[in-house]
């Protein structure tokens, strides 16, 4: 087996390094743009003579026909790669190129999976891996494997809990592949439109509409790639980096948004339309904060959704 390997991400560095023990690589391809621990990818490559190849969004029909031509795989994986693979180059392996795609589709077809998995308080994240298509997350499903989602899990928790899945995932699909008995199920129609990556609306607390509980499930799923959940306080915009769904008693009420010192005087409570906050950390342009600092920071003691709220 000779594998095209297209990465983007540390998520699949466990599979690269899998793939590269048992000598399946046959090249590894990246985007130009730098991106966290590429070059781990590149030392790997190196330490294994993999020849590696970039590319961007303008060239990367151009200089992959020739690339892939001299390599000769059979086969073609791709994790989280940035721009699409040409169909020229889809069919350029004998076997076809498959993706790995961590969520359920067609549900979870779009950008950020990841993400919209846990804002949707999803139990479980599916590993779909699919053959590729012209169109983006639609060809026919060659494997699926679900892996839980935590109670506490951050988005970079599960991400790590991802990548290690995602070995014993490849591997069974590759079996799959090498005994001859890759069962590829076509997707059920959708007309739902691909999810887009998350907003500045996406990763912003509405205290008048989330409660206590969705609030935290966006700490979680902004923690660590966006430094915290986006609100203001006091005309400047405040990241909430940890919390966790408490209860509050009646003569704490001051309105959604509101906080207040515990007994503890080290734990930060914010009201919310249903429930309340413990916060933890938060983050400023200044720098973090623990929950007394920056109580004693702040005038207003009250959260915003917008920063218009707060002038």
């Amino acid at each position: 087996m000779r594998i095209v390997f297209y990465a983007n991400n540390k998520l699949a560095i466990p599979v690269f390094q899998y793939l590269v023990m048992n000598r399946w690589v046959a090249g590894l391809c990246l985007p130009e743009a730098d991106f966290e621990l590429k070059n781990q990818f590149q030392q790997i490559a190196q330490w294994s003579q993999v020849p590696v190849l970039e590319v961007n969004a303008e060239n990367i029909d151009k200089l992959s026909s020739g690339w892939l031509k001299l390599i000769q795989p059979s086969l073609g994986m791709v994790f989280t790669f940035p721009y699409k693979i040409p169909q020229s180059l889809i069919k350029s392996a004998e076997q076809g190129f498959f993706n790995v795609h961590f969520g359920k589709l067609p549900k979870y077809r779009g950008a950020e999976p990841l993400f919209w998995n846990m804002v949707n308080q999803e139990k479980e994240v599916c590993v779909t891996i699919h053959k590729m298509s012209q169109k983006f997350d639609s060809g026919p499903i060659a494997y699926e494997e679900p892996v839980a989602i935590g109670k506490n899990d951050s988005y970079g928790v599960l991400q790590k809990k991802l990548a290690q899945s995602s070995v014993m995932i490849v591997y069974k699909f590759l079996t799959n592949v090498q005994i001859d008995k890759l069962n590829l199920v076509n997707q059920n129609a959708t007309t739902r439109s691909p999810l887009a990556k998350p907003s500045y609306a996406d990763v912003r607390i509405n205290w008048e509409e989330q409660t206590a509980k969705q609030i935290a499930v966006l700490l979680r799923a902004v923690n660590p790639w966006n430094k915290g959940a986006i609100t203001y306080c006091d005309g400047q915009m405040v990241r909430i980096l940890l919390g966790s769904e408490t209860e509050i008693q009646e003569q704490n009420r001051r309105g959604a948004g509101s906080f207040f010192l515990g007994e503890a005087l080290n734990k930060l409570y914010v009201e919310t339309i249903e429930g309340a906050l413990f916060i933890e950390a938060i983050y400023l342009e200044d720098g973090f904060f623990n929950a007394s600092e920056f109580y004693h920071l702040s005038i207003q003691k009250k959260f915003n959704t917008d920063i218009a709220e707060t002038v």
